[in-house]
């Protein structure tokens, strides 16, 4: 069984709330067929720290860019990136498998995850996205 936070369920569904980053909230084993009375209670009280903390959710951003491989993450590389002009990188969460060809053009739909990449031995990623649509003008 998975361990989910609240703070990672949060930022993957595109929310920015700098004031719950530092609660950084215990795990809770979430079943999935049933959840416990302590589960539902730590929930309501997330969704009320998320109502009251003014949090907001991240539009989508549109960009026009090229899909690029960097290489194994052993060699030095940073795997598949989407790259937009002039020089901005992102390291796709989700990208679909269809699209992973080396200077594809792409029109990406996407929310920037404000997260630090995988491969921490590159300094120019400039982050996470999560991928919302994807389109190659090929």
């Amino acid at each position: 069984m998975p361990l989910i936070t609240i703070h990672n369920v949060l930022k993957r569904s595109g929310y920015s709330c700098f004031s719950l980053d530092f609660l950084n909230f215990k795990a809770l084993n979430l079943l999935p067929m049933s959840l416990s009375l302590r589960n539902l209670a730590s929930l309501a009280i997330a969704s009320m720290l998320l109502v009251s903390s003014g949090c907001k959710k991240e539009p989508f951003l549109v960009d026009t860019g090229y899909v690029v491989w960097t290489g194994e993450f052993i060699d030095g590389g940073c795997g598949w990136l989407v790259s937009f002009p002039p020089d901005i990188q992102y390291q796709p969460r989700n990208m679909p498998d269809s699209y992973l060809v080396d200077s594809l053009p792409v029109v990406v739909t996407y929310r920037d995850l404000k997260n630090r990449p995988d491969c921490l031995n590159r300094t120019d990623v400039d982050g996470q996205i999560y991928v919302h649509k994807i389109e190659s003008p090929l």
